[in-house]
This record gives structure tokens, sequence and C-alpha cells, in this order.
């Protein structure tokens, strides 16, 4: 019966200390995480449709500027901070009679949104095009 004592003892003690143990990590504080302070980021898919290379330059209302080259056939992801922009999408090499292909137009861009922006000319083969 002795053996029965020790027992029941150190399973109770188990049982305490393992009822302490939840209870003090319940009753402890999370640190308060805080948000970085930043330009919420609308989201804009440039796939070239071609087989041309383009130049694409975003202008903010503020002056930064965005740029990216896109191979033929490539498809490019940005992050831009919500508002209005100045876009120009100009040809960089590949035009059959070698002249730039230029457009510029401005555009609004929302927070938390994604836009896709194909590139397409009329001079683009339709039978190669991304589906």
């Amino acid at each position: 019966m002795t053996v029965n004592r020790y027992f029941r003892a150190g399973f109770w003690r188990g049982c305490f200390f393992a009822a302490a143990c939840l209870l003090g990590a319940g009753c402890t504080s999370i640190p308060k995480v805080q948000a970085v302070a930043g330009s919420p980021l609308a989201r804009l898919v440039i796939e070239n449709r071609t087989n041309y290379e383009w130049n694409v330059t975003a202008t903010s209302e503020s002056g930064k500027t965005s740029s990216v080259r896109l191979d033929p056939r490539a498809t490019v992801a940005l992050s831009l901070p919500a508002g209005g922009y100045q876009v120009e999408q100009s040809t960089h090499a590949g035009v059959p009679d070698g002249r730039p292909l230029v457009r510029t137009l401005p555009i609004v861009l929302a927070a938390g949104v994604s836009y896709r922006w194909p590139l397409r000319t009329l001079l683009a083969d339709e039978s190669a095009l991304i589906p």
C-alpha cells in the first residue's frame, strides 16, 4: 500500500503543477504589435502581349517615378501607392518599321485593388496572343 500512497501524492503534485502552469500562461499579456505607417498599395499587373519590348513609366502626382522594361510576351507586377499617375508606355525594340510607339495617359489606382493592363498593338501577331 505504500506504493499507491506515493503514486497518488506524485500524481496530484503533477496535476497541481500542470494546472499552475496553464493558469500562469493564461494570465500573461500578449505584447501589442504596432502597425507600420505607410501608404496603402495597389497592384498593377502589366502583360506584354506583343513581340516588342516595352518601357512603362508611371509618375505619381508627387513626382515619384516607377519604371519597368518588359520583354516580348512577359508579365510584370508592380505594387504602387494609391493615387493618380501619368503613365507613358513606349516600344523599346521590335517594331517592324523601327519607329517607337508612344502613348501617355492618366490613371487613378485605389488601395487594395489589383489591376491588369494588357499591352497590345494592331501590329501584333494575333495568332500568338496569350490566352
